[in-house]
């Protein structure tokens, strides 16, 4: 029999949360990703007039989206990079 996978996964086993995971290449392509999703976020701020029969409710559209940024946002891969960065710099002086 087949395993079926989802797209939405729990964390745990009894959790109420889940989880979505979202591919990227590499560090470079997750930067890019979240630099677009800000960007979008920007455009839509900035846009007063709303003509889409879609999009109901803007704000909390806009909302969800800056939250997965935020989510998304490498902060544990960031210190490891500037360590390496820094080593980097040291090695350069010497």
């Amino acid at each position: 029999m087949e395993k079926t996978t989802y797209l939405l996964k729990k964390r745990k086993e009894k959790s109420l949360q889940h989880e979505v995971k979202i591919q990227v290449s590499d560090y470079k392509d997750l930067f890019f990703t979240l630099s677009d999703l800000l960007k979008v976020a920007v455009l839509a701020l900035d846009s007063e007039e709303n003509t889409s029969r879609f999009i109901v409710d803007s704000r909390s559209n806009i909302k969800a989206l800056l939250e997965i940024a935020i989510q998304m946002i490498p902060f544990q891969e960031a210190a490891i990079l500037d360590e390496i960065l820094l080593e980097k710099k040291e090695n350069n002086s010497s």
